[in-house]
This record gives structure tokens, sequence and C-alpha cells, in this order.
């Protein structure tokens, strides 16, 4: 019942840890080259720890894997597919996401950051007109989606980016680092 959030799920900070820990096994078991497991680790251990001492609010309903391919809109319409992991939570997992997902993107296609950044600060001024969010939370969430992308080997083939996977991983890693500075 969508009038009852009390009885949905909740995604919180340490449910987002729980979350971590598989990143990182899968950081430091051979998915992110060598000279960036260090590196990794560290900022993993950042965004954990920036998400333990910054403050949440936890009022909406999150998607909890929003990216540009699970959203459509036509006809004035905004709609959203693949709806299996719906909680409660943080609006921030959800902006932080999908800010990295644009990243993600411009990294994949053009090997840089070109649209990415003008994208996800106009769609996060849009949404700052109907609803309110944190920035140092988003920060670490989007962060915490930067460190995940990278610790996933199958984004860096040759089918899906012009930059091979370590170079990848490495600017993904380089902008959660840079994020949470």
């Amino acid at each position: 019942d969508i009038d009852d959030l009390a009885s949905w799920a909740e995604h919180d900070a340490a449910a987002e840890v729980e979350v971590w820990k598989k990143a990182l096994e899968r950081g430091e078991t051979g998915a992110l080259p060598d000279r960036w497991r260090r590196g990794y680790r560290e900022a993993c251990l950042a965004c954990m720890e920036a998400l333990a001492t910054t403050s949440a609010v936890r009022d909406g309903i999150l998607h909890r894997d929003l990216h540009p391919e699970q959203i459509f809109i036509g006809g004035g319409q905004v709609g959203f597919v693949d709806l299996d992991e719906v909680a409660v939570g943080e609006a921030e997992l959800d902006l932080g996401n999908l800010t990295a997902h644009l990243e993600l993107a411009d990294l994949q296609e053009h090997g840089e950051s070109r649209s990415a950044p003008l994208l996800a600060e106009a769609f996060l001024n849009s949404y700052a007109t109907k609803r309110s969010f944190t920035a140092d939370r988003l920060a670490a969430y989007r962060a915490s989606s930067l460190l995940r992308l990278a610790s996933l080997a199958r984004l860096g083939g040759r089918d899906r980016s012009v930059l091979p996977w370590d170079s990848l991983a490495e600017g993904l890693v380089r902008r959660a680092i840079d994020g949470l500075r």
C-alpha cells in the first residue's frame, strides 16, 4: 500500500554498508586493476565513514537501482521500470546512483566527462524545487555508487566502453575520491 510507508522495506546507511561489503570484496579479489586496490579500499572506508557521520532523513520511496535505463519519459510523463528493490529510505541514495551512472555513461562513451556534470546539475536543481536533499549525504552515496561501478569489470568491455577496463575503473575511483574531499 503506497499510503502506508511504514509497511515497506527500509534501506538505510546500515543496509548500504552491507551492500558495500560485497563491493569491497569484489574490488579486493581481482575485479579492479592492482594499482587501484588500495585507493579503492580507502575510498570505500571513507564512504562508509561519511554515511555513518552525516545526517540522514529517510522519508521517501527509493528505486534503489536508479539509472538512465530505468527511466522512461514520454508524453509529458515520467515512468520507472525494474521496481523489484523499491524501499523507503534517503533520496540521496537514488540521486547519487543516478548521477554516478551519468558519469559512467560519459566515460564509457567519450572517455571523459562531457555532459554528465551539466545533466546532473540540471536534474538536481530541478529535484530541489520539489524536495530537499543533503549535499554531504548525496556526495557519499554518489561516491559509493561510483566505487561499486568501478568493481564491475563487465562495464569495461569493448562493446560497452571506449576506455579499456583499467582506465574506466581508474576514472571511476578517482571521481569517487575527489567527490569525498
